[in-house]
């Protein structure tokens, strides 16, 4: 019988994949936080539109996390989210909103639309890494449970099919039993013994 490990247990000493992408119009932002990050350990791109951070979402390495500025021009933040979600390859990319919006409706408006968070500008380096960290963990963990998910509907898949060979004569699993066992029978039919074990 085949034994395969179900599932690794889920630990928090893994390497994360460290990749973020910062996306804001204003470079001293686009500086400050890429300085933030970098002096952290993380590998930084920085998109200063709507349109390039898209095209940056998809480039491997993938980033493992998105700060995207609400506020820019011909693409807010609110549409790049949108089209990140359309995404096949971006669309689990966690996304942390910068805003210096204070309206609670337009915080909720970002976060039912599936903003992971959010950070209010003018930020504080001490929450900025704590919101990054606290989101890496958990697509960390959301990665882990799709890929043993995709593992277990794989297996699931395998011995369905392997039960369907046995239980269909004619799919070539019964079709040997089905053979041994007439050839029992003629031998038996002959007046011939059979040999012991058989």
């Amino acid at each position: 019988m085949d034994e395969r490990p179900v599932a690794t247990e889920y630990s928090s000493t893994e390497v994360l994949p460290t990749t973020i992408l910062i996306v804001d119009d204003m470079p001293e932002n686009l500086g400050v936080l890429g300085a933030l990050l970098r002096a952290e350990g993380y590998e930084v791109r920085a998109a200063n539109s709507g349109a390039v951070a898209l095209r940056y979402a998809v480039q491997e390495p993938l980033p493992s996390l998105i700060l995207l500025d609400v506020m820019m021009p011909e693409m807010d933040g609110f549409e790049v989210l949108r089209l990140l979600g359309e995404s096949d390859v971006a669309r689990n990319i966690p996304v942390i909103f910068l805003t210096a919006l204070s309206d609670p409706h337009d915080i909720a408006h970002g976060l039912r639309q599936g903003a992971a968070d959010y950070i209010q500008k003018p930020i504080q380096p001490e929450v900025v890494l704590a919101r990054v960290r606290t989101q890496l963990e958990v697509h960390r963990a959301r990665q882990w449970l799709r890929n043993q998910n995709q593992y277990l509907e794989a297996e699931v898949a395998r011995r369905v099919a392997e039960n369907r060979l046995i239980a269909d004569p004619d799919l070539g699993g019964g079709r040997h039993l089905r053979h041994r066992r007439s050839g029992r029978h003629q031998l038996r039919e002959s007046g011939s013994s059979l040999p012991a074990g058989v």
